[in-house]
């Protein structure tokens, strides 16, 4: 039975990204082209169309995070247990203290807002278990008010040689790894934004908030 409802879910997500993002991606494909055509004779018409390509990236963007979080199932009210969850899978892979504090109800969250914080926690947790070395603690906060929802997660380690170069050089921000661009990229889908890097006195800190108007269901 999980069998075939796993192979239902696959079906299901093929034939999104077949009929959606493939027709999304060949329209970018022909904006890029024209693009290409128009660059040399009419540069500001190039560069009309250019914007007009982003917008249309925004929008396959948004498609993939729907398809994504279609199968997390992830609302305001299972929050919670899910970030407990990952909690309690990140302190099987790292001898480091893993704590987690949530402030405020999650209940009012959009499915929307909470997918995007499940992710960043997810996002956070596996970077730090993954990278960052001689970390003594690694921390997980959500606060949720009135004036909308962040999430924070924290170590005190110092990153390894093999980390992500966003980890390693604060002057790349978070564009040295896709994980921490596709963050940005969900939470501006949301009004909200996203920051990552190095702190001043080691470790690393990865750092999302939600304003209330668009993390409010």
């Amino acid at each position: 039975m999980r069998k075939l409802a796993v192979l239902t879910e696959r079906t299901r997500l093929a034939r999104e990204f077949h009929d959606d993002l493939g027709g999304q991606l060949v329209l970018i494909n022909l904006n890029l082209q024209l693009v290409e055509d128009l660059i040399a004779d009419d540069p500001q018409a190039a560069l009309a169309q250019l914007v007009t390509t982003r917008e249309q990236l925004h929008i396959t963007w948004r498609s993939l995070i729907t398809a994504a979080d279609a199968t997390l199932t992830i609302t305001g009210t299972s929050l919670p247990t899910a970030l407990h969850d990952l909690v309690e899978q990140c302190r099987s892979f790292t001898p480091a203290h893993v704590g987690l504090h949530i402030a405020g109800g999650l209940e009012g969250l959009s499915d929307a807002a909470a997918c995007t914080i499940y992710r960043a926690a997810q996002e956070g947790l596996t970077n730090a278990c993954k990278y960052a070395t001689q970390a003594q603690t690694i921390g997980l906060v959500v606060a949720c008010g009135s004036d909308g929802v962040s999430i924070t997660v924290c170590d005190d380690g110092r990153p390894c040689e093999a980390a992500p170069v966003s980890r390693r050089l604060p002057a790349m921000g978070i564009d040295g790894g896709f994980g921490l661009v596709g963050l940005r990229e969900r939470a501006e889908l949301l009004h909200g934004m996203m920051d990552a890097g190095p702190l001043p006195q080691g470790g690393f800190q990865l750092h999302l908030r939600l304003p209330a108007e668009t993390a409010r269901s």
